[in-house]
């Protein structure tokens, strides 16, 4: 980090309120980082340099980023809801040669937990007519085994 003297800090406080420097701009002129200038700026290092007046830091007018107001969620019904008929398609091929929730997901363009939903009965409970499964013993669900790391 360059040394600066308290000289060097109180001429780039005057020039920073002359020409209305950004923090980056006032912390480039002192060939330091933007953090380090922003400190100085305000007050955190060499507070007892005084300011020039009209010093303000951040200036009032300036555009600076805010952070970002989060947008509420939307409610889970309007999520994209695959096909029922695309649905009843993988349900006949899963019961012809069972795979994995997380493949019928990956299928279904959904994710495992919801394919583990369906494959449980607790949405599209209807497609389960053609195949005459009433006992949820009777449903196996096969779990993708994670590859072990040697």
């Amino acid at each position: 980090m360059k040394k600066l003297t308290e000289q060097q800090v109180a001429d780039a406080l005057q020039l920073y309120v002359l020409h209305r420097w950004t923090g980056v701009e006032f912390a480039k002129h002192l060939g330091v980082s933007i953090s380090y200038g922003s400190w100085i700026l305000r007050g955190r290092y060499w507070p007892d340099i005084l300011r020039p007046e009209g010093f303000e830091y951040p200036w009032p007018d300036s555009r600076r980023r805010r952070a970002k107001t989060k947008k509420p969620r939307k409610p889970f019904s309007n999520f994209t809801k695959p096909d029922k008929e695309e649905v009843a398609k993988q349900l006949h091929a899963y019961f012809e040669a069972p795979f994995s929730a997380a493949e019928l997901g990956r299928r279904l363009s959904i994710s495992r937990q919801a394919a583990h939903r369906i494959l449980q009965k607790k949405v599209h409970k209807e497609l389960f007519l053609p195949f005459d499964i009433d006992d949820e013993d009777e449903l196996e669900l096969i779990e993708e085994e994670e590859p072990k790391l040697s």
